[in-house]
């Protein structure tokens, strides 16, 4: 974890929690996050519930999105690259900020490999996303023949170029998700050090197009991310957060994750205050003796000062003394999106529950 990179929990709901029983796991979610002042937390639900729970999300936290630590962002797991139009079934950047949402999900997996999104489908939806003010997670990974025939970074890298050049547009506004294929939901997870290996990876490529882009864009991991296994992924120098799917359907299981993060930035934020500490405590003043000189006659010698008696009017050369540095502050925050109010649902217009 970069300290000055703000850490970011992403929650995808999936096609769960898309009824009347999204209103509570919302609200337990908010609540619970309250103490990561270090953490911005998202949820994901399905666009059924974006509505109610933009509404749920705003009565806790007073907003949607994460300002300054303030809220908790609120994400549809998909979006349509144009405005409006004859396209049925499909949700636009402007339908989903109406709705209250203030992220997206873009390239999930899922979609790639079950609805046949392509790269380029990806990066146009990337764009529209940031045209409308929603700020994009953008998904790339590796199918399981893809590692096992070493073509990971070859993946990544065609996947991220794709886009890369559109989250330019306003560098630190988009989020990119690692997220290999095969450990999602399969229980697998990528050691630390490799996904440390895949998103230092990915943020040289950012490089290549500026250094502000690399070091503001946030990378997460995404596959599995537990309780239990998220304080050791997290702890890599450039993994930036975690993108949660089962376990986000739990409150106090998602809120695990989110404390681990926190207590990560919290060290890291120490460490970087400890470091500047001793600078800016060393007192200015000149180590050697005060009488370097007579008062008025100079050195007596040309061998050196005469040490008669201390000068009393010449102190030391105030050049000489220390710089006192103060400590170094952490980065303010990337700023939301002013929340738009939404209206919850009534009761009578809510979907069933859902199975899942």
């Amino acid at each position: 974890m970069n300290p000055f990179r703000r850490p970011l929990i992403a929650g995808n709901w999936k096609m769960h929690a898309g009824g009347r029983d999204a209103c509570p796991l919302a609200r337990a979610v908010a609540d619970r996050a309250k103490a990561a002042e270090r953490v911005d937390v998202v949820i994901a639900p399905p666009a059924t519930a974006l509505a109610a729970v933009a509404q749920e999300v705003f009565e806790v936290r007073g907003s949607v999105d994460v300002d300054e630590g303030r809220g908790v962002g609120v994400a549809a797991q998909n979006v349509h690259a144009s405005s409006s139009g004859a396209f049925t079934g499909e949700i636009s950047s402007p339908m989903l900020r109406d709705a209250g949402a203030t992220w997206v999900l873009v390239g999930h997996s899922e979609r790639r490999q079950l609805f046949g999104e392509t790269d380029e489908g990806v990066a146009a939806k990337v764009r529209a996303a940031l045209e409308h003010e929603l700020r994009p997670i953008a998904c790339v990974g590796e199918t399981l023949a893809e590692r096992e025939a070493g073509a990971t970074l070859e993946v990544v890298e065609r996947q991220t170029r794709a886009f890369m050049k559109h989250l330019a547009d306003a560098p630190g506004r988009g989020v990119i998700a690692y997220e290999p294929v095969w450990a999602i939901g399969t229980g697998k997870v990528a050691s630390p050090a490799d996904a440390q290996s895949v998103h230092a990876y990915i943020r040289s490529l950012l490089e290549e197009v500026s250094e502000e882009l690399a070091e503001t864009t946030r990378i997460l991991y995404g596959g599995s991310v537990k309780g239990d296994n998220a304080a050791g992924l997290l702890s890599m120098d450039d993994v930036d957060g975690a993108l949660v799917g089962g376990a986000s359907l739990d409150a106090e299981g998602f809120g695990k994750i989110i404390d681990a993060a926190q207590a990560l930035a919290q060290k890291a934020a120490e460490e970087v205050e400890g470091a500047a500490a001793p600078a800016a405590a060393e007192p200015a003043g000149d180590e050697g003796d005060a009488d370097e000189g007579d008062d008025d006659d100079g050195p007596d010698s040309e061998d050196g000062p005469d040490s008669d008696g201390p000068d009393s009017e010449d102190g030391p050369d105030s050049d000489d003394a220390p710089d006192s540095g103060g400590p170094v502050s952490e980065p303010a925050p990337d700023s939301g999106e002013a929340p738009k109010k939404v209206e919850a649902p009534a009761e009578d217009a809510e979907p069933a529950d859902d199975e899942g």
